[in-house]
């Protein structure tokens, strides 16, 4: 399992990005960006979003999500 199927099996155990954002704490906009592809996830960002998560989330597989999208791209 790689960080981006980890982070979707998470959020579908809260029902969706929305919910899964509220239950852990985490600003919706970030959360969406990550998991549509226009942002990555830094080692920082991994280990404060494990953190919030109370051990739902893996920061040594977040790390691995990058940007699949460009920015400007429709």
């Amino acid at each position: 399992m790689d960080g981006r199927q980890h982070l979707e099996a998470a959020i579908a155990q809260h029902g969706g990005i929305a919910p899964a954002a509220r239950a852990w704490s985490l600003p919706y906009p970030s959360l969406y960006a990550v998991v549509t592809g226009w942002r990555g996830v830094s080692r920082k960002q991994a280990a404060l979003w494990a953190a919030s998560a109370n051990g739902e989330l893996d920061p040594s597989l977040l790390i691995w999500i990058r940007a699949t999208k460009k920015a400007g791209a429709a």
